[in-house]
């Protein structure tokens, strides 16, 4: 994946090389695309391809309408959860984290390092 050129999103400009890639709307931006957006959407969260980021882990949800950063660890289930899939499930009767044990990601930070060290 490494050294991967990914094209604009805009089928217009498909054949441009995409710079950014934008967390809310899944897509990814030629530099003509970039500026456009960044005037349209001012609090979209955009990810600079040129640094060497990808769609892989970027620190954000990736539930549909969430796009949050992860701010939770849920023990049962060994995931990373947004406030918005803590919120929503909370309330939910037959919720997926309902009766789950839940951190702050910053409390199991150190724990999470130290073990990882030990592995």
């Amino acid at each position: 994946m490494e050294n991967q050129i990914i094209k604009c999103s805009n089928h217009k400009h498909i054949n441009q090389n995409a710079i950014k890639y934008c967390i809310e709307c899944n897509i990814y931006l030629c530099q003509e695309c970039f500026n456009l957006h960044f005037q349209l959407f001012i609090e979209h969260h955009l990810l600079d391809l040129n640094e060497g980021l990808t769609h892989l882990f970027n620190g954000f949800c990736k539930e549909d309408r969430h796009k949050k950063k992860f701010e939770y660890y849920c023990e049962t289930h060994n995931q990373l959860c947004c406030s918005s899939c803590i919120e929503k499930d909370k309330s939910i009767e037959s919720s997926k984290h309902k009766d789950c044990i839940i951190h702050d990601i910053y409390d199991i930070k150190e724990d999470k390092k130290i073990y990882s060290k030990k592995i």
